[in-house]
């Protein structure tokens, strides 16, 4: 098995940070992508969510000081909640990551054999699969 970092896991999960430099991964174009998703649907789903508070504390009140309260209020439970959210997903993205690292290094370093057999046998797969793919797509 192959693991990368966190921020260039084949996961989809979203990256907490775009990277700072395009050379600084062989997936910079990926981790940008997963960056800017997961800010276009985080400010989207903001929107939306602050935007039905406003409007349902509007249709119970006309004061605009309890709407603006409202509005800011979800607003930044909103944030917390995304950033909370975020947090949690990225650590136990990288938690999970590492520990299948340690798994596959004490393995390597106990049964060198069986990890060459197994890592044989998904190069072996990978290219049956592939041979079929392109079998498949010459037939009429």
């Amino acid at each position: 098995m192959s693991f990368q970092e966190p921020s260039t896991a084949p996961t989809g999960t979203p990256a907490a940070t775009p990277p700072s430099h395009p050379d600084d991964s062989a997936n910079s174009i990926g981790d940008r992508l997963n960056w800017l998703r997961a800010g276009v649907l985080g400010a989207n789903d903001g929107i939306v969510s602050v935007a039905g508070v406003v409007v349902g504390v509007a249709g119970a009140t006309s004061d605009r000081n309890q709407i603006m309260t409202a509005g800011v209020a979800a607003l930044v439970a909103g944030a917390l909640s995304m950033a909370g959210g975020e947090y949690v997903s990225v650590s136990t993205q990288r938690d999970t990551e590492e520990a299948a690292v340690s798994k596959e290094t004490l393995e390597l370093d106990t049964l060198p054999e069986q990890e060459l057999d197994e890592l044989t046998t998904e190069q072996q797969m990978a290219e049956l699969e592939l041979r079929e793919r392109r079998g498949k797509r010459r037939e009429p």
